[in-house]
């Protein structure tokens, strides 16, 4: 199976004639031959040229495929059960993605994804795992990454107790670039394997190198095939329906269509998880970019005017899966339509797309291989981890308002009931490029996750916005930098609970409660001094309680809340209350 085999059908509306122009730039500046000939001048400063290993990726240059074969032979000998692998953002994502849409093949070990410091979601995932018959893969690109370095440090202490420490190292695998603190580790400890990352790949753009598929060698995928269905070059089917595309994204958000509306079929539905982290953390700095809106129920009205009105539209889907739910050709939104022949060509379509937010960020004059705000947040949380150290109590702000359990922290001081503050808060998302996140510091179970599209959907029946649901701390190394740097308009609202017993982080003070809740305070503190309007609300140790109450809470304060933007008057919205 061959890239060629996706079809890709574009409906630029009205950004047809921008889209023309750009295509016409594209090409008589040679775009794609300086892109595959990692031509770091495409972007400002011309510094890009220094992440573009992910072309050599392309061409199946970024791995050993004989090593990994032998690694696939070796691990279907062994007694193992299940791949654990500990990573974040484009280390995790990438292997999350490849497990839930694949699966093993029979004889190998299931693959099973742990990205989160939450206490109740890591205990949730270890508590199923035999460690004795568990692969443990440990994914770092710095190799100093402070969730896979707690998570890892926590896990092998766990098997270490069970079986001795020398033992349970041979059940270890690291990725990392050279010279890092984990490769060191990996040595000093004795870890049955280290794979080397190649430094000048990002790891948004790392699914086609040790990070994407040593994982998916070890649930027996073929990695040969894999690269055998890429078709690296200029002037390939792929790479210039991926110009297409790239073009179509940059010319719509520099309009105002900067919601990239993303629907998948359910048989390749955890592409849209990797491709949000993508085209965010690639495009949304410097106050402009794309945010991708993944998962809505239902599809929003794509009229010119309206909550259609900042939206440009994709659907992925497999050939024969039924009509694409995208806006009509009457319609002035932009839309694509693509079709795969099979969930094999995934991973074409993923190189289609990273040179697609490649070249939107040539359109939108950007790097897109930088994350300039990711830190600040990091910033945040180790002063509190520090303040913690030092005194032995996390640094905490007095609630502004309670009720039913609730616990409401504005990012600015105000005052009022719970009511007022959320419904002032939701009162900030204005027409039309404005959006809320609801960003979850709990447990990613299935019952959290239905919970939180409940309320999405209030939300978004009564405001008529994009609405996103986010999972921290994973959002922080994917949408948080788009949160943070990208185009304004979004409102975010921060869920904290402290369910989940106490787990020990060996040799340090916190446990992983605390940091969870210091990675939660860090994050709405660096999103306040940047402007962004946030309101935390805590649920408290009764989750189901503090749901039930946040839903009725939500009900009450969208009653009153100013007009949505589906109806009349919300051009005129009132601010404030």
């Amino acid at each position: 199976m061959t890239s060629s085999a996706i079809r890709q059908t574009l409906r630029p509306g009205d950004a047809k004639d921008a889209w023309r122009t750009v295509l016409d730039r594209a090409r008589k500046e040679g775009w794609l031959a300086r892109l595959w000939a990692k031509d770091g001048s495409l972007w400002p400063g011309g510094v890009a040229g220094g992440w573009l290993g992910w072309i050599d990726a392309a061409r199946g240059k970024a791995v050993d495929i004989a090593a990994l074969a032998a690694l696939s032979a070796e691990v279907r000998d062994r007694a193992v059960s299940d791949v654990l692998l500990i990573g974040m953002g484009g280390s995790s994502l990438g292997p999350e993605m490849i497990a839930r849409t694949f699966g093993a093949r029979p004889g190998f070990p299931r693959l099973c994804v742990l990205d989160s410091t939450h206490p109740a979601q890591a205990a949730r995932i270890l508590e199923r795992l035999d460690l004795t018959r568990t692969l443990v893969v440990i994914a770092s690109k710095s190799g100093s990454t402070l969730e896979p370095d707690v998570l890892y440090r926590h896990v092998f202490d766990r098997a270490a107790a069970i079986e001795g420490p020398a033992r349970a190292a041979q059940r270890f695998i690291a990725i990392t670039d050279p010279g890092s603190k984990l490769e060191a580790e990996a040595k000093a400890k004795g870890f049955w394997r280290l794979f080397h990352g190649e430094p000048e790949i990002g790891g948004r753009f790392s699914l086609l190198s040790v990070f994407g598929l040593v994982p998916a060698a070890l649930i027996g995928l073929d990695i040969a095939a894999i690269l055998e269905t890429l078709n690296g070059a200029p002037d390939s089917d792929l790479s210039v329906s991926a110009l297409e595309l790239g073009a179509l994204m940059g010319v719509a958000a520099a309009a105002g269509r900067d919601k990239l509306t993303l629907s998948v079929d359910p048989a390749i539905s955890d592409l849209a998880g990797w491709l949000e982290q993508l085209v965010a953390e690639s495009t949304g700095k410097h106050g402009q970019g794309i945010i991708p809106v993944v998962g809505e129920a239902s599809r929003p009205g794509a009229e010119a005017r309206g909550p259609g009105a900042e939206r440009m539209f994709v659907h992925i889907g497999l050939v024969g899966g039924g009509a694409a739910p995208l806006p009509s050709h009457e319609v002035l939104a932009p839309g694509v339509e693509i079709r795969l022949p099979g969930p094999e060509a995934l991973w074409a379509e993923a190189l289609r797309w990273e040179i697609a937010v490649a070249l939107a960020g040539v359109v939108l004059g950007i790097d897109p291989f930088d994350q300039p705000d990711v830190e600040a947040a990091k910033v945040k949380t180790r002063e509190l981890a520090d303040a913690f150290t030092a005194s032995g109590v996390l640094p905490r702000p007095a609630p502004a308002a309670r009720t039913a359990g609730l616990a409401l922290f504005p990012g600015t001081p105000a005052s009022g009931d719970a009511e007022t503050l959320l419904r002032r808060h939701l009162n900030g998302v204005t027409a039309p490029r404005g959006y809320i996140a609801l960003l979850a510091y709990l447990d990613q179970s299935d019952a959290n996750l239905a919970r939180m599209n409940a309320l999405r959907a209030s939300l978004a029946a009564r405001l008529g916005a994009p609405v996103l649901v986010q999972f921290g701390p994973r959002y922080l190394h994917s949408t948080g930098q788009a949160f943070k740097g990208g185009p304004g308009g979004g409102v975010f609202i921060l869920l904290t609970d402290q369910t989940g017993a106490p787990l020990a982080i060996p040799g340090q003070a916190m446990d992983f409660r605390t940091l969870v809740d210091a990675q939660a305070l860090g994050d709405a503190a660096a999103m306040t001094e940047r402007g962004r309007p946030v309101l935390r609300i805590d649920l408290g140790g009764d989750l189901e309680g503090g749901f039930t109450a946040l839903e009725a809470l939500v009900a009450r304060a969208l009653e009153h809340v100013a007009l949505g933007w589906n109806q009349p008057g919300a051009s005129q919205r009132a601010q404030g209350l």
